[in-house]
C-alpha cells in the first residue's frame, strides 16, 4: 500500500522515516544471538528467522529455549523489539503459528505426540519508536 493510499484510508496516519542501516544492525545482531541456539539459523527476511534445532538440544525443551531467545532479545537488543515465536515440527508450521498471532507470545503446533518439534520459527512484529521519536 502506497503512503497516499493509507492516508485515504486513515488521515491521522503517521508516516515515519524508514533506517535501513538500524534493520540491518539488529537483523545481524539477532542473526548472532540465535546462532547460540542452532548452527542452522535460516535468515527468511530482514525480521525473520527460522532455527532448525540440532538433536543434541533435545535436552532443553522447545519451551525453555523460546523463553530464553525472547529473555535475550529483550536484554540484548532492546525491549523495543515485539517478537511473536512459533514452534513446531517443521519450518512452515512454526511459521504459521508464529504468524497466527502477532502479541509476543510462543505458539507451539505439533502434527504428531512422538515426533517432538524440530522448528523455531522467530519473527519479529514491530519495531516501536525510540524515546527521542516518541
Amino acid at each position: 500500500m502506497t503512503l497516499s493510499a493509507g492516508r485515504t484510508l486513515c488521515p491521522w496516519l503517521i508516516a515515519r522515516a524508514a533506517d535501513p542501516p538500524k534493520y540491518r544492525q539488529v537483523h545481524s545482531e539477532l542473526a548472532t544471538l540465535l546462532q547460540d541456539y542452532s548452527p542452522h539459523v535460516i535468515s527468511k527476511s530482514i525480521d525473520e528467522f527460522c532455527l532448525i534445532l540440532p538433536v543434541g538440544v533435545r535436552h532443553a525443551s522447545p519451551a525453555v529455549i523460546s523463553t530464553q531467545i525472547k529473555s535475550r532479545i529483550k536484554s540484548e537488543i532492546g525491549d523495543y523489539l515485539r517478537v511473536s515465536i512459533g514452534v513446531s515440527t517443521n519450518q512452515i508450521l512454526a511459521k504459521l503459528v508464529a504468524k497466527a498471532t502477532r502479541r509476543m507470545r510462543i505458539y507451539y503446533l505439533m502434527t504428531s505426540v512422538s515426533s517432538p518439534p524440530s522448528s523455531i520459527c522467530i519473527m519479529t512484529v514491530s519495531l516501536r519508536s525510540s524515546q527521542s521519536e516518541a
